[in-house]
């Protein structure tokens, strides 16, 4: 995972992919290997940075824009039972 704030404009591709798929791989792992437990809810941890983005760290605003949509289509599963409990972004 990448710690330093760089404007796109600045960053090689790998870069911005490293830094997003840390975010989106976690995610959907943990929801697969959870997908036939009963649970009551699932949060994702994205940030605010989704919505108001972030000039320095535009990768970060995108991984979490995408979290933000996995838990909609979480949402989707949910409502056709494929997924168990309610999910918070």
């Amino acid at each position: 995972m990448r710690l330093d704030d760089t404007v796109i404009d600045h960053m090689w591709c790998y870069e911005c992919n490293e830094s997003t798929i840390f975010h989106i791989d976690r995610t959907v792992i943990l929801d697969e290997v959870l997908k036939q437990e009963p649970l009551d809810f699932m949060v994702f941890f994205s940030s605010v940075s989704s919505v108001l983005g972030s000039e320095n760290a535009a990768d970060y605003a995108a991984s979490n824009g995408i979290l933000d949509e996995l838990a909609t289509w979480r949402r989707a599963l949910v409502k056709q039972q494929q997924r168990f409990g309610k999910t918070f972004s």
